[in-house]
């Protein structure tokens, strides 16, 4: 949905209200974030030892593909900048050229780019919620252990905060990034935190969970549907944690269904899909600019956005083309997911879990008796 969302065709997806209010499912993935890694977690933090196995561990989940992805958009950029004549060289890049600034890169590269730091977006700009999201993890895990099993009224506070950091400093809009982030993520993280607390605590819920999973659904195309640019979009954390509720006992038809191959497939590339689908849109827009720079003819326009950012649109006149289009876009977009999944996010998150795994074991090896 969000590869969707970014996706800048005038086709029959472009005003679907599903689609066009998609960047709340940023907030979906923070509260099942919370939960899983909750699940997966919060009972292994004890220490400061197992606090820094954690960040290990989390640091090479998400930060290798993040800082692949910032050198390859330099290296574009850089390439644009020494081998295109002038003219084509501005044709081509003028949607990104904001974008592009060198002196913002420390702060993107250190993952500073949801927390306030910037004051714009950059470079591969959805990667805004991946800095949010570490850091988020690492205040999750000294919640964890200073709390020693009494996480409830910290998770609850960080939860509250958050949501009053987006009432108070975002004026009840939910759609921020590089400069409101880390409340987001906060606030979305620890519902999902809490969420899994209760889950723990109560018990499983009668009635059909097929039911149960297809009111959830639809409830979650209503709310984006309707209430996704409005001021009740603030919510939607905790509506997603109802959604994920709906989910977390399985054993409905559309839980089941989910686990079909392709999804499967899907949802093990899906960080890879969120941070290389730019690429995909990039290159579709230089193929385009270049047909319009060699033709003479005008087939869409450059728009600012709110927040100064700017976006090409994609526009001949005939929406069942665009819809093509798109489907080009979203394959390669996959495509590009499944190289990078290979080839550096697998090795990368292994090498690190490893390291985790070898610190860990040297911390717990007896000392040799004198």
């Amino acid at each position: 949905m969000v590869v969707l969302y970014h996706a800048t065709f005038t086709s029959h997806l472009l005003h679907l209200p599903i689609v066009t209010h998609g960047y709340l499912f940023v907030d979906f993935f923070f509260v099942l974030s919370g939960f899983v890694i909750t699940h997966a977690y919060a009972k292994r933090l004890e220490s400061t030892d197992d606090v820094l196995a954690f960040l290990i561990r989390r640091f090479g989940r998400v930060w290798p593909l993040h800082a692949a992805t910032l050198l390859a958009m330099i290296a574009v950029a850089a390439l644009a900048a020494a081998l295109l004549p002038a003219g084509l060289r501005t044709h081509l890049v003028e949607p990104f050229i904001a974008k592009w600034q060198p002196d913002t890169v420390p702060a993107v590269l250190l993952m500073l780019n949801g927390v306030g730091k910037l004051d714009a977006h950059f470079w591969n700009w959805p990667s805004w919620s991946i800095g949010s999201e570490f850091y988020t993890y690492a205040l999750f895990a000294v919640v964890c252990v200073a709390a020693r099993g009494r996480a409830l009224v910290p998770a609850l506070a960080l939860a509250i905060g958050g949501l009053l950091g987006l009432i108070t400093l975002a004026r009840w809009n939910m759609d921020v990034t590089y400069d409101f982030g880390l409340f987001r993520c906060v606030y979305g993280f620890f519902c999902g935190h809490l969420l899994h607390r209760a889950f723990e605590a109560a018990p499983k819920p009668a009635g059909d969970r097929t039911a149960r999973e297809a009111l959830a659904v639809v409830a979650t195309i209503a709310f984006v549907t309707q209430l996704g640019r409005s001021p009740a979009a603030v919510l939607s954390p905790l509506f997603f944690a109802w959604v994920v509720w709906g989910f977390a006992h399985h054993g409905g038809a559309i839980s089941r269904f989910m686990t079909a191959a392709p999804l499967r497939w899907l949802g093990e590339r899906s960080y890879s899909l969120y941070m290389v689908h730019v690429f995909a849109l990039m290159a579709m827009v230089f193929a385009w600019r270049g047909v319009e720079y060699a033709t003479g003819a005008v087939m869409g326009r450059v728009v600012r956005k709110d927040m100064g950012e700017t976006v090409y649109v994609f526009d001949v006149g005939d929406p069942w083309i665009m819809d093509a289009l798109t489907v080009v876009y979203v394959a390669l977009a996959l495509g590009l997911s499944a190289v990078t999944y290979r080839f550096i996010e697998v090795p990368a998150r292994d090498w690190f879990n490893d390291l985790a795994r070898r610190r860990t074991a040297a911390k717990r090896a007896p000392t040799p008796a004198a």
